[in-house]
């Protein structure tokens, strides 16, 4: 994961076009909410039920988010680290593409895939406390369509994907040359 600031200056210095060709791959916002404000209780293996969900629907990226420097954003690719070729994975170990360190995110939590067309999907991978898609819980094992700006609630850590073109507009609107 990179600093939001890093790509502001990217976007600062260079076009569109060679933006997009640099970060072809969409991208996960993170630290979107203050800590405090995401749930602090998750279900273990000693628990029946699922914990009442804290209220995110749709998180709107703003040019006002994207200069705060908490702002930590990683492109989807494929690390090393996953012998998957298919699939890029979200959890908290380090086998995963992306890690995401929150006590209700699980080992293996979920995963994105492209598919023919480059239509981005991402799928709960038998999470512990699930995932959300645009403010719906998906079951397990199905795939749902990401496009555009999408919220995305792994366990009760909120992201936002993002296209690559549709961060590159967000960050030039914070450039008063851009």
């Amino acid at each position: 994961m990179q600093s939001i600031s890093e790509f502001r200056s990217l976007a600062a210095a260079e076009d569109e076009q060679l933006f997009v060709a640099k970060y072809p791959q969409p991208f996960l916002l993170f630290n979107l909410t203050p800590a405090d404000q995401t749930a602090r209780s998750f279900k273990t293996s000693f628990t029946r039920d699922m914990p009442v969900r804290p209220g995110i629907g749709t998180i709107r990226v703003t040019p006002t988010m994207l200069a705060k420097p908490e702002l930590r954003a990683a492109m989807l690719e494929k690390s090393t680290r996953n012998p998957y070729t298919d699939r890029i994975f979200v959890g908290r170990t380090p086998t995963n593409d992306i890690i995401v360190q929150h006590h209700s995110v699980s080992k293996s939590h979920a995963f994105f895939e492209s598919l023919a067309g480059g239509q981005w999907h991402i799928t709960d991978n038998g999470s512990r406390n699930g995932t959300m898609v645009r403010g719906e819980s998906i079951a397990p094992n199905l795939r749902v369509s990401l496009a555009g700006e999408t919220t995305i609630v792994f366990g009760y850590y909120p992201v936002v994907f993002i296209e690559s073109a549709a961060l590159y507009s967000l960050l030039r609107r914070l450039d008063p040359g851009g």
